[in-house]
């Protein structure tokens, strides 16, 4: 590009660009933890992610690049105004046809079949919390064998994360 007789080049913002400037409503996941996230859960190109807590959305987009174009992320959030500015910061990024988007508590159950991962990202989302035990305890209702739960624990030092463990192993 030239502008005024200078050039510019101009680049694809990264996943880290576009993490950086989404708008925020909530905490987000940041980049020391999303990377470990991926990389125990064992995310992949065509990976079905159910996540719990979509915030601002900025672990949804990193989510839905790590499965890619044919991969598929679900994230759930009880505050419809937090799922909305989620949506707009995915859409915005250019994953919006990979995440599906949806007002409901995971701790209940979910409806999703087969996932390759959980993830929570919930204040609560801890195995002492008896809203939390079904979720974690029979993950095989929703995860495929080998599947991944993962949780984070937010606490005063910033989140802790952690794999909740494999279905089947």
């Amino acid at each position: 590009w030239t502008v005024g007789g200078r050039s510019f080049l101009v680049l694809t913002p990264s996943i880290r660009d576009l993490v950086a400037s989404a708008k925020r409503r909530a905490q987000i996941i940041g980049p020391k933890d999303a990377p470990a996230i991926v990389w125990n859960c064992d995310l992949k190109a065509g990976d079905v992610v159910v996540e719990a807590g979509a915030g601002s959305g900025a672990l949804t987009m990193v989510l839905a690049q790590a499965v890619g174009p044919n991969g598929h992320v679900v994230t759930y959030d009880l505050r419809p105004d937090f799922l909305e500015r989620a949506r707009e910061n995915v859409t915005e990024a250019g994953f919006g046809d990979r995440v599906e988007f949806k007002v409901g508590d995971v701790r209940a159950g979910v409806i999703e079949r087969d996932a390759d991962a959980l993830v929570l990202d919930i204040p609560d989302g801890t195995p002492r919390n008896p809203r939390c035990l079904g979720l974690l305890n029979e993950p095989a209702h929703f995860l495929r064998h080998a599947g991944s739960a993962f949780r984070l624990r937010p606490d005063l030092l910033g989140p802790r994360i952690g794999l909740a463990g494999r279905v089947g192993e």
